[in-house]
């Protein structure tokens, strides 16, 4: 690493270390914290390109993929708009260097920011769960099995997602096939957001699934019949890893979201809810002949697409007619048949987990050359 990529890396430490102590002390990011940062990113890629260390290309492809990762986190409820920016700044500012050849695996700076990001929450939850559970004299209510009973009713959907992602994926690589492009993580990744896409198109404009079927199975039966040799080496490639995205990974879901529901999570009554609390549940709304039903569902992300869905994680937390809406309605008894109760989650600082994980780029970076 030259001087200069030793001062980008300094300089994306500090800012981190800023937005962690205004986070921790306040629970908010100071926008001259957040936009400094990714302001110091676009001029970070300029000087790179100016001084020959990257290409036009890749730093495109380090602007467009980081500002999608970090609007779809603020656009799914994940992240918070001083995290999103907080996160766009250290993709772009931080030099090639840094990254090394040694991430072939995770071949892009934003997905090993991401995968980072995930792996110190993943052990902070599992930390906090830890604590919690042995504090409490082993009376926290763990879950104690996967819920199978769920997952055999959601087969018959599950095996649709997987069919259709399947169709997906094989349309993704064989329009890689005909550019002559090798498959790629990124065509894997492409594959995966063109299934959410549109999933949330169809739950946006309430399309029953049945009128989507040709969208997907029609374009894969005619690569099927037209490029057989294709769609046998595409089966050996990515039949595992589908199944186990469209299939195991429901049932492992469901179970941490009710870990999630048992350790990170506190049940508020309506009464008691109070401004910006950020909802660990949905609650849903279906008209019937009696009038408006309401359910809670366990929910990690925001839906709020659905226009049945009154209330949905979401980074800001609840709003002040949000609360006024909720409390109303609770009033009228409509809330009873789950007792008029909503799981909060727990105040979680993402800023020093997002320092964290920008910490470890350098240290496994050292670490994998000196092994």
């Amino acid at each position: 690493m030259s001087k200069y990529d030793i001062l980008l890396t300094m300089i994306t430490v500090g800012f981190c270390i800023w937005a962690t102590y205004t986070d921790v002390r306040t629970g908010k990011i100071k926008n001259a914290c957040s936009i400094g940062l990714l302001y110091a990113g676009v001029i970070s890629q300029l000087m790179l390109l100016l001084l020959g260390k990257t290409i036009i290309s890749t730093s495109l492809s380090v602007f467009i993929m980081g500002g999608l990762i970090a609007f779809g986190s603020y656009w799914l409820g994940i992240l918070a708009p001083g995290d999103a920016k907080l996160y766009w700044g250290i993709v772009m500012i931080l030099p090639p260097s840094v990254w090394g050849r040694n991430f072939s695996a995770i071949p892009h700076p934003a997905l090993i920011v991401l995968v980072n990001m995930f792996i110190v929450y993943l052990v902070y939850s599992v930390v906090h769960t830890a604590v919690k559970y042995f504090t409490l004299h082993k009376t926290l209510p763990l879950p104690k099995e996967f819920p199978v009973k769920e997952f055999i009713q959601q087969l018959p959907v599950n095996l649709l997602s997987l069919l259709r992602f399947l169709a997906i994926l094989l349309c993704v690589e064989f329009f890689a096939y005909q550019s002559k492009s090798p498959f790629t993580f990124f065509h894997l990744v492409l594959a995966i957001i063109l299934s959410y896409t549109l999933d949330r198109v169809t739950k946006r404009f309430q399309i029953k699934a049945y009128i989507t079927y040709p969208v997907y199975f029609v374009p894969a039966v005619v690569i099927f019949v037209s490029n057989p040799v294709l769609l046998l080496a595409y089966w050996e490639k990515f039949l595992f890893f589908a199944v186990v995205y469209r299939l195991v990974l429901p049932i492992i879901s469901t179970y941490m979201l009710n870990l999630d529901m048992s350790c990170l999570s506190t049940l508020v009554p309506i009464e008691q809810l109070q401004p910006g609390m950020i909802p660990a549940e949905k609650i849903i709304g279906t008209e019937t002949d009696e009038g408006v039903s309401y359910r809670k569902e366990p929910a990690v992300v925001s839906d709020s697409f659905d226009k049945n869905v009154l209330v949905s994680p979401a980074p800001e937390g609840l709003s002040d007619e949000d609360v006024q809406e909720l409390k109303e309605i609770e009033k009228s008894g409509s809330f009873e048949a789950f007792g008029g109760t909503l799981a909060i989650q727990h105040s979680v600082h993402f800023a020093p987990i997002i320092l964290t994980g920008t910490l470890l780029i350098p240290f496994l970076k050292v670490y994998i050359t000196l092994t």
